[in-house]
């Protein structure tokens, strides 16, 4: 919902509202300024916080970001945010945020995030949109690291490694899967392909029992939830065999208009495992 008159918005968001009030070429100076005096952000529990502009390119992170991510300013700042993403949440949960901030409300959920040297971390975060004359000319994401029963049920489901539903690897399974699997070319350089599969949901069950039949010996498969599939298959160094393999392990279930997908082969387009899942879920069409 939008932050009105009669709720108490976070003093992070009324600190940034006030720098807009100022010229645009004083915001992230202004804002840092404000931020910095603020009793809070000289503590532990400062929360994590960076402006993007509407796009999500990041203009200005604090030092609590740099602390929870391990990317310092100079490396985050004209990055865009999803350097962030741990590839934990789907296509369609970032499409329902988009559609939230866009819209010009506020977004808060509890989500798994990736930092610097490739370790999930949870938080929760909200995204505040910061409108100027009625329009978003940035947005402020404040994140507080969580570390309690969320945590604990990532680790149960690494520990327990199958989704039952569909008798793949679970997401986080599968994404430990590529981590290992990049480890692994360190010292035996292989071309391998990962693909974000997004599914039509009548399609998951057969699917799901087609691919895990099309799997060699060292490929896996994980489900994320939503229709989405994780494929890592060994040899394949272009898109378009990526795509062909996924078309011959569906081709009795799924009609070509059912499913979508998106490539990264390693390392030709990534050389560390949150990239390469990162840029296959980001080149789903």
């Amino acid at each position: 919902m939008a932050i009105s008159e009669q709720q108490s918005p976070p003093a992070e968001y009324q600190l940034a509202q006030q720098a807009l009030k100022g010229a645009d070429g004083h915001l992230l100076a202004a804002l840092a300024e404000r931020v910095l005096l603020e009793p809070a952000s000289q503590s532990r529990q400062a929360p994590s916080m960076f402006i993007t502009d509407p796009t999500g390119l990041i203009l200005w992170v604090n030092a609590a970001f740099t602390q929870l991510t391990g990317y310092t300013a100079a490396q985050a700042v004209g990055r865009n945010a999803r350097l962030l993403s741990s590839g934990q949440q789907g296509r369609r949960f970032y499409r329902r945020m988009w559609e939230c901030i866009s819209s010009g409300q506020v977004w808060s959920a509890e989500t798994v995030d990736c930092d610097r040297y490739g370790f999930r971390y949870v938080i929760e975060q909200s995204i505040y949109p910061l409108l100027r004359c009625g329009a978003i000319h940035y947005y402020l994401s404040v994140h507080h690291e969580v570390a309690d029963q969320r945590v604990q049920r990532l680790e149960a489901e690494r520990r327990r490694g199958v989704d039952e539903a569909s008798g793949l690897l679970t997401g986080t399974a599968f994404l430990d899967r590529i981590g290992d699997r990049v480890r692994q070319a360190e010292t035996a350089s292989r071309h391998f392909a990962v693909i974000s599969l997004q599914l039509a949901p009548a399609c998951i069950e057969a699917a799901a029992g087609d691919i895990r039949g099309a799997l060699g010996r060292a490929d896996c498969a994980g489900h994320f939830g939503d229709g989405q599939v994780g494929l890592l298959i060994n040899d394949l160094s272009t898109t378009a065999a990526a795509c062909n393999w996924v078309s011959q392990a569906l081709k009795t279930t799924c009609e070509r208009h059912a499913w979508q997908a998106g490539v990264a082969i390693f390392p030709i387009h990534a050389d560390c495992a949150g990239r390469l899942w990162r840029i296959a879920d980001d080149n789903v069409p």
